[in-house]
Parts: C-alpha cells; sequence; structure tokens
C-alpha cells in the first residue's frame, strides 16, 4: 500500500480535471477510483491527513508491503 513520505498515512485525495475523486493507487501507480467519472486526468495527489501534495502518488508517498 502507499504510504504518505511526511506522515505515514494511507489516505489520498486526488483532483482531478472535473473536481474531485477517492481511489485506491496500486503498486504500479494506477489509480482505481470510487465509483469516478471517465476519461479524467489526474491533476494533483494530496495526502488527507498532513496535506502534502504533489503531481503523482510517488512524489508524496512510498510503496510499502503489507504484512
Amino acid at each position: 500500500m502507499w504510504r504518505c513520505k511526511k506522515c505515514g498515512s494511507k489516505y489520498f485525495e486526488i483532483r482531478i480535471t472535473d473536481g474531485l475523486a477517492y481511489g485506491t493507487f496500486t503498486r504500479h501507480r494506477k489509480l482505481i477510483l470510487n465509483a469516478g467519472p471517465q476519461g479524467f486526468e489526474v491533476k494533483e495527489v494530496y495526502c488527507e491527513e498532513c496535506l502534502q501534495s504533489g503531481n503523482s502518488i510517488a512524489d508524496i508517498a512510498d510503496w510499502v508491503e503489507e504484512e
């Protein structure tokens, strides 16, 4: 799972071309939206806890294998 580099959170908010969306990032940075729109582009990714932001999940988080 992805964990924020700054605070360790696993919860992220995604800003897309048509607003905000929530979903899950796979290990390979693929975004799976929870009932989201089709044909979108990710503009920015935010950590929900510390509000750190970046252009992609890899900018603000590291992949950590679940135990």
